[in-house]
């Protein structure tokens, strides 16, 4: 049975989801690709957040970023680490994984994206994956929350 898993991508601000959002890229419903990065120095379980989008348009708007686009589209971000080991092992054992942006807004310098994945899974797992999603996303939005009401 699918199952939809919403989740935030960590690191936006580092890649080229700035890019994506200036070239009106990211809308609801967008689809994305997961990469598994095993070399990665501080998490070998990570897994990048493509946009698999048109190549040639970015580098005539943008050239000084050409190291994060490459053959995949634009970079957007990572799976939040503590998800990372769970949806490594669902890139690996099932044959496609459904990943859609589920809502990207841009707040001050800061770009929030939450991507929502679709796996066929029985409940069991689902329910543990579900609950730890929603921990990660209940977190990050009291950190942009915190941020938001002390740093303004």
């Amino acid at each position: 049975m699918k199952r939809r898993i919403q989740f935030p991508v960590k690191g936006s601000f580092y890649y080229s989801a700035d890019m994506a959002m200036d070239l009106s890229l990211l809308h609801p419903d967008e689809p994305l690709k997961f990469q598994l990065e095993p070399d990665n120095i501080y998490d070998q379980n990570a897994v990048q957040i493509w946009l698999p989008k048109s190549v040639q348009a970015c580098f005539e708007v943008n050239d000084s970023n050409e190291d994060a686009v490459i053959s995949h589209g634009l970079l957007l971000g990572y799976v939040p680490r503590t998800l990372a080991p769970k949806i490594t092992f669902y890139i690996r054992h099932q044959d496609s994984l459904e990943v859609t942006v589920r809502r990207c807004a841009r707040l001050g310098k800061q770009i929030e994206i939450d991507c929502q994945v679709t796996i066929n899974q029985a409940w069991l797992h689902y329910l543990n994956l579900m609950i730890h999603a929603t921990i990660v996303t209940q977190l990050h939005r009291l950190k942009r929350f915190k941020q938001r009401l002390f740093f303004k």
